[in-house]
C-alpha cells in the first residue's frame, strides 16, 4: 500500500513537472514571436501613417503614430528584459501577463487607429486600412496562438473597433455592414488557426517529453539485457574452444568447394571460414559476421541471429553487400544450426552462394521492362498534353477574337480600349506556354531559336518553383551580360528540370541550389576536350548544389542510358540530358565528389540576338469581299471567328461538323471563295473532308486550321494540297493575311 502510494505520488509531481514545462515552453514561444509583433506593429503604423497623410488631420495623426511608437518602445525594453533573467515558473507567468497586458493595449490602441484615422471621404483609404487590419489581426493568430490570451487581447479590441466603426458611418449600409460581418467571420476563422496552431504545438511538446521518458525506459531494459548477456558470454567461451578443435578438419574437407563456409559462434563472431569465403570478404575469422558477410544488411535480419537466437532449423535469404576490395556482390546464404549432444545449439554452419552474375541478369531484365512501363506513361502524359494544348487554343481564341473585335469597334472610348492591349498580350504569351505543351506532345522534335538565356533561366525556375521543397533555396548568379542561345526551349526547359529534379533528390537534408552562368571561349586546341564541339564563343550554365555528391564510379556510368541510382525514375535521365545538349551544339560536363556535393555544367553555343521589329500601332485592316464556308465544332469559336469575318467584309457560311460542310460545299446555290477547315471534327477528320471538298468545289480555296503545330495529320493535307495554314489561336490581323494571300483580288 505504501509503495502505491508512493508511486501515485510520484506520478503526480511528474505530471505536474510536465505541466509547469509545458507552460514555461508556452511563454518562451510568445516570447520569440513577441518581437516580431513589435516590429509588425511599427512598421504598419508608419506606412498607415505615410498613405493617411492627406486624409486624416496631421495632429491627429502624430499622436496615435507617437502612441504606437511609444507602447512598441515599452514592449520592446519588456521583451528585451525577459531572457536576461532566469525566471522561475512564476516570475515567467508573471512576465506573461504584463506581456498579454501590453498586447491588450496594443489592440486597443490599433482599435482606436481604426475609429479615429478611418478616411471617410476616401473608399481606396479604407479598403487599405481594414486589409492592414486584417494582416495584423492575421499575423497575430500565428505569432501569439501558443498562448490564446495574448490572441484574444490584442485581436478582440482591434476587430471590434473596426466593425463599430464601419456600422457607425453617417453612410452607413449594407456594404459597410456585410464587411463588418465578414471581419468577425475573418477573426472566427483566424481564432480557429490559431487554436489549430495551439493544440499542435502542445501535441509536440508532449511527445517531447514522452520520448525523453522512453529513452530512460530503454536505457534501463538495455542494461538489464547486457547484464543477462555477460553471463551468457562465459557459457559462449567454452563453446568457442570446442569449435576451434574442428577447423583443421573442415577446412581440409571444404577448401576445393564453390561456395563460402563458415561456423559462427553463439555472440556472432566467426570462428572458421574456408578459402572460398576468405577470398570474398577477406580474412574474416574471429571477426563478427556483422562486420562482414551481413555488414550490408541490418542485424536483425540476417541467418545467424534466426538460427541462433530465434531458432530456426534452416535460415535462406539473398542479400546484396560489397566483398573486400569493395565490389558491390549478391549472395544466397543457407544457415542452419550446429548441436551438442544434448541437442543445444552452440554454433551454426552458413554456406554462402555467390549470384551476383545471376542478380545483375535479372536486374538488366527489369530494368528494361521499367523502361519500357515508362516510355508508355510518357507517351501517355505527351497524348494528355496535346489535348490540354489544344483545348487551350480554342479557349485563346474565343478570348483572343473577342478582345480583337472590341479593339477595333469604333464606338468605344479610350478608357475602355486602354484593357484591351493587356488582353491580348496575355492572350499571346498563354499561346507559347500551350506551343511548349505541343512541343513536348510531339515528342522530342527540335524548333529552335535564339533565345535569351537570362529569360530562359528566369522562365524555367519559376515554372520549377512549386516542386522544390521549402528547406531548399535556389539562388542564380546571372552576371554574363545578354546572351543569345540558339534553341528548342521546350526541350531546354526539360533539361534544366531534370538537373534540378536531381539537385534537389541530393539534398537529402535540404541545402541550397546555385544557378550560374558565365561567357566561356572554346580554342580549337581545347574542342576534343569538350566532346568535340566546334571551336568559338559558348555560355556556360551550371546548378551546383551541396548535396550526397557521387563517387568516380558512378560519375563513370552517369550517361548509360539505363543508369540510374534512383528507386524509381523520374523526367529525363542524364543519357536524355546529354543527347538533347550535343544535338544543340553543346557539351555536358560534371564535377562531383562524394559529401562534397555536384556541379553539372551545360556549354551552349552563343549566338547574336535577333533583330527587334519596329512594333506597328494596330490599325484595322481593310475590308474585303468574298463568301467564306467556316468548319468549326466549338460553338465558341464557331461564333467569335465568324464576327471576325463579318467584320473583315467576308460572307460567311457556318457548319458545325463535316456532313453540314459537305451540304454547303455540295448545294450549287451557294457561292464559296474559300474554306477555313479544322481538323477535328466530331463526325470525321480533315483527312476525310479535305478531298470530299476538293471533288464539290475544286477552285474553292482551303485553309486548315488547327489548335496543333503544323506536323502530322496538319502537314498530311498541305502535302496534299492545301492552299494555306492557321495555328489558333490566331490574330485577326493573321486571318485578314491569309485570307488575301489565297483568295484572288477583286
Amino acid at each position: 500500500m505504501v509503495k502505491e502510494l508512493r508511486r501515485t505520488g510520484q506520478s503526480e509531481r511528474t505530471a505536474a513537472s510536465r505541466r509547469g514545462h509545458l507552460e514555461q515552453e508556452r511563454i518562451n514561444l510568445l516570447h520569440k514571436q513577441s518581437w516580431v509583433g513589435i516590429l509588425a506593429s511599427v512598421v504598419n503604423a508608419f506606412l498607415l501613417a505615410y498613405l493617411l497623410r492627406a486624409q486624416i488631420a496631421p495632429e491627429l495623426l502624430a499622436a496615435w503614430l507617437a502612441a504606437v511608437i511609444l507602447l512598441s518602445t515599452a514592449r520592446a525594453l519588456l521583451v528585451y528584459y525577459f531572457p536576461r533573467h532566469r525566471f522561475s515558473l512564476d516570475g515567467a507567468r508573471r512576465w506573461a501577463h504584463w506581456n498579454i497586458a501590453s498586447l491588450a493595449i496594443s489592440g486597443i490602441l490599433w482599435g482606436a487607429g481604426a475609429w479615429l484615422l478611418f478616411p471617410i471621404h476616401s473608399v481606396l483609404h479604407q479598403v487599405f486600412l481594414i486589409v492592414v487590419l486584417y494582416g495584423m489581426v492575421a499575423g497575430a493568430a500565428m505569432a501569439f496562438a501558443a498562448m490564446l490570451r495574448a490572441f484574444f487581447a490584442y485581436s478582440i479590441p482591434t476587430t471590434l473597433a473596426l466593425c463599430l466603426r464601419l456600422l457607425t458611418l453617417p453612410d452607413a449600409g449594407e456594404v459597410h455592414f456585410f464587411i463588418s460581418l465578414i471581419s468577425l467571420l475573418f477573426w472566427g476563422l483566424t481564432f480557429l488557426v490559431a487554436g489549430n496552431y495551439r493544440r499542435t504545438r502542445l501535441k509536440l511538446l508532449q511527445m517531447k517529453e514522452h520520448l525523453a521518458d522512453r529513452v530512460v525506459q530503454r536505457t534501463a531494459e538495455l542494461e538489464k539485457t547486457n547484464a543477462r548477456l555477460k553471463a551468457e558470454n562465459r557459457h559462449r567461451i567454452r563453446m568457442e574452444e570446442q569449435l576451434r578443435q574442428e577447423r583443421d578438419r573442415l577446412e581440409t574437407i571444404t577448401g576445393n568447394i564453390g561456395a563460402g563456409l563458415a561456423v559462427i559462434s553463439l555472440d556472432y563472431k566467426i570462428l572458421w571460414a574456408n578459402r572460398v569465403l576468405k577470398a570474398i570478404f577477406g580474412e574474416v575469422e574471429g571477426r563478427s559476421c556483422f562486420d562482414t558477410v551481413y555488414k550490408d544488411i541490418a542485424p536483425e535480419s540476417c541467418n545467424a541471429r534466426q538460427v541462433l537466437a530465434d531458432g530456426y532449423e534452416k535460415a535462406i535469404q539473398e542479400h546484396a553487400g560489397h566483398d573486400a576490395q569493395g565490389n558491390p556482390i549478391w549472395s544466397q546464404t543457407i544457415t542452419t544450426p550446429i548441436r551438442d549432444g544434448g541437442g543445444r545449439v552452440t554454433a551454426a554452419l552458413e554456406l554462402v552462394l555467390p549470384i551476383t552474375d545471376l542478380k545483375k541478369a535479372q536486374e538488366e531484365k527489369q530494368s528494361a521492362a521499367l523502361q519500357l512501363e515508362e516510355a508508355r506513361k510518357l507517351e501517355a502524359v505527351a497524348t494528355l498534353a496535346g489535348g490540354m494544348a489544344h483545348q487551350f487554343n480554342n479557349a485563346l481564341a474565343v478570348i483572343m477574337g473577342n478582345a480583337e473585335l472590341l479593339r477595333y469597334e469604333g464606338n468605344h472610348t479610350e478608357r475602355i480600349l486602354r484593357f484591351v492591349d493587356p488582353i491580348l498580350q496575355a492572350a499571346t504569351q498563354m499561346t507559347k506556354m500551350t506551343g511548349q505543351l505541343l512541343a513536348y506532345a510531339k515528342g522530342g522534335k527540335y524548333k529552335a531559336k535564339p533565345t535569351p538565356l537570362h529569360a530562359f533561366v528566369a522562365e524555367t525556375l519559376a515554372l520549377l518553383e512549386h516542386t522544390i521543397p521549402a528547406n531548399v533555396s535556389v539562388a542564380s548568379a546571372l552576371a554574363c551580360g545578354q546572351p543569345f542561345v540558339k534553341m528548342d526551349v521546350t526541350q531546354m526547359q526539360m533539361v534544366l528540370s531534370a538537373i534540378m529534379a536531381n539537385a534537389v533528390e541530393a539534398l537529402t537534408q535540404g541545402g541550397r541550389i546555385l544557378v550560374a552562368c558565365r561567357p566561356h571561349k572554346i580554342e580549337a586546341s581545347q574542342s576534343a576536350f569538350y566532346g568535340g564541339v566546334v571551336p568559338g564563343a559558348y555560355v556556360a550554365l551550371s546548378v551546383s548544389d551541396e548535396g550526397i555528391g557521387m563517387d568516380a564510379q558512378t560519375l563513370q556510368r552517369i550517361f548509360e542510358p539505363f543508369f540510374t541510382t534512383k528507386f524509381q525514375g523520374r523526367g529525363l535521365g542524364m543519357a536524355a540530358v546529354y543527347g538533347i545538349v550535343r544535338n544543340h551544339g553543346g557539351h555536358v560536363a560534371i564535377a562531383s565528389q562524394p559529401g562534397q556535393g555536384t556541379q553539372v555544367t551545360l556549354y551552349l553555343p552563343e549566338t547574336e540576338a535577333p533583330r527587334a521589329a519596329a512594333a506597328a500601332k494596330p490599325q484595322a485592316p481593310p475590308k474585303a469581299n468574298g463568301t467564306v464556308l467556316l468548319v468549326e465544332d466549338e460553338p465558341l469559336v464557331l461564333e467569335v471567328n465568324e464576327r471576325i469575318l463579318k467584320r473583315l467584309g467576308y460572307q460567311v457560311v457556318t457548319a458545325c461538323n463535316g456532313r453540314e460542310a459537305l451540304d454547303h460545299l455540295g448545294n450549287s446555290r451557294t457561292a464559296i471563295d474559300a474554306v477555313l477547315l479544322d481538323i477535328k471534327l466530331p463526325d470525321m477528320d480533315g483527312a476525310a473532308l479535305y478531298p470530299a471538298s476538293r471533288e464539290r468545289r475544286p477552285d474553292a480555296k482551303v485553309i486548315v486550321c488547327s489548335g496543333y503545330a503544323l506536323d502530322g495529320p496538319t502537314q498530311a493535307l498541305m502535302d496534299a494540297g492545301a492552299d494555306g495554314f492557321l495555328q489558333k489561336p490566331f490574330s485577326l490581323d493573321d486571318l485578314a493575311r491569309k485570307l488575301s494571300a489565297v483568295l484572288p483580288r477583286h
